[in-house]
């Protein structure tokens, strides 16, 4: 009985990222870990040095907390590979990096963040002859089986790889729609803080490095990652949306700027997308194609999060908390928010509802009397929930 015990936990400590194609983050093993992790972060010249520190510290932490779980080793080997003997971060600081060759075969890559946050100089870095030499690694680092995750900026370095081609992937906010139109086969998700899409993860923007990283962790360990999260206080965040600025992402495109001014003088009217395109001078198939292209989402879409953006700010003034916002034209009047919010939950759109929560807190008195008392504009299963 003894020796088969002995048989199984042998079998049982080989790593599941080299079982059957499935790619993971770490070495789950009920008898202890069967070796360390090898974990390459690619430090490419200008790498943005909060998103390098927050990887390094993050995983450095967790070799440091393994034991108070009674790990027998260090669950991570992290090596810091660079293409160039020398680099600097945008800080202009240096960081000590190994040549590829010099590291053992990566079972997960990471790739940080460029110090760029403005499409111009971004543009012109990807251009760069070691950002080149990188995507060849990448690729030579994927093929040979090997997880591959980055975040904000560091997105589009993999993606410019071409190994996104094909798969879900989130990326910086506010560089979205610059995203979207470099790479047009990758299937952009921005609502999300952390994306998995099998052999690669990505996160949005800058701190969301913390997030992956812990995701990252928790594929090995989740009570280590929850003690990672407690000793560098973290919360847990599993949408970047909440931090989008809608305004800032429609000055990416002349007409969505013109649609986006024309929608918040109208916001308290219903929408048709008709009569949008035609006091654009544009074609409805026109106007939509390119929200759908700049912001990702319909123009129906669009407008219900504007709406619950301006109801959010009505709801934080307490001195307009219980009267109808005249400074968006009569929005938060009770027939246009259970649109919006009705809409919402159909969508499941976790942004609006929490906003919406949010909102209903403050606005018990009228929220739910509407809904109860309104057949069109109530979800079919909020009557079951509240008469």
């Amino acid at each position: 009985m003894l020796l088969r015990l002995r048989v199984i936990a042998r079998f049982a400590t080989v790593p599941l990222y080299r079982i059957g194609g499935i790619w993971d983050a770490g070495t789950i093993d009920i008898f202890g870990i069967d070796r360390a992790m090898n974990i390459t972060v690619l430090a490419l010249d200008g790498v943005f040095d909060t998103g390098l520190s927050i990887v390094l510290d993050a995983l450095s932490t967790a070799n440091e907390l393994s034991a108070m779980q009674g790990w027998p080793s260090p669950p991570f080997q992290i090596s810091v590979v660079g293409m160039r003997r020398r680099v600097k971060s945008a800080q202009s600081m240096g960081v000590p990096v190994l040549r590829a060759a010099h590291c053992p075969q990566p079972d997960l890559v990471i790739v940080p963040a460029l110090g760029y946050k403005m499409p111009e100089p971004l543009q012109e870095a990807l251009a760069r002859a070691d950002v080149a030499e990188a995507l060849v690694a990448l690729r030579s680092w994927a093929d040979a089986g090997a997880r591959i995750a980055a975040a904000c900026i560091g997105t589009f370095v993999l993606a410019e790889s071409g190994l996104l081609n094909g798969h879900d992937a989130t990326t910086t906010w506010w560089l979205a729609p610059l995203f979207r139109q470099r790479y047009p086969e990758v299937r952009v998700d921005t609502d999300h803080m952390v994306v998995n899409s099998g052999q690669f993860v990505t996160a949005g923007a800058a701190f969301s490095h913390i997030d992956m990283t812990l995701w990252l962790i928790r594929q090995t360990s989740p009570e280590l990652a929850a003690l990672v999260a407690r000793y560098l206080v973290v919360d847990s965040r599993p949408s970047q949306s909440s931090y989008v600025i809608s305004d800032h992402l429609a000055h990416s495109d002349p007409l969505i700027e013109r649609f986006d001014r024309w929608v918040r003088t109208h916001l308290d009217e219903g929408f048709n997308l008709d009569v949008a395109a035609s006091q654009l001078a544009t074609s409805k198939r026109t106007l939509a194609r390119r929200i759908r292209d700049v912001l990702g989402k319909t123009p129906v879409a669009y407008v219900q999060d504007l709406r619950i953006e301006a109801c959010r700010a009505s709801a934080q003034d307490q001195q307009q908390q219980h009267r109808p916002d005249r400074r968006y034209g009569g929005l938060c009047r009770r027939r246009h928010v259970a649109h919006a919010i009705a809409s919402s939950f159909r969508q499941g759109n976790t942004r609006n509802q929490r906003c919406v929560n949010n909102f209903a807190n403050r606005n018990y008195h009228w929220f739910v009397s509407d809904w109860r008392n309104s057949d069109v504009l109530r979800p079919k299963w909020f009557a079951s929930t509240t008469r």
